[in-house]
């Protein structure tokens, strides 16, 4: 199935599809909850080189990320 750009999955609406695999459909999407705690790690990144103490805290993040996404039954198997 194709997933267009303005349709919505659950409380996330598609903004645009990125890429496509074997197993599945990889989308840049937004959270209609309208909730954001700060930059992105793009954003981060373009600032310059992050500490090792900063880079352990962002690395623990996307952790907690997957770890809550595995208890949900969704495996990412491009990581």
């Amino acid at each position: 199935m194709a997933i267009q750009s303005g349709a919505y999955l659950g409380p996330y609406e598609i903004v645009l599809p990125i890429g496509a695999g074997g197993i599945g459909e990889v989308c840049c999407a937004r959270s209609a909850r309208g909730r954001h705690e700060g930059p992105t790690l793009a954003d981060r990144i373009k600032q310059g080189p992050i500490p090792v103490d900063e880079a352990i805290r962002i690395a623990g993040q996307i952790a907690d990320a997957l770890e809550y996404a595995h208890e949900l039954g969704i495996v990412h198997r491009d990581l």
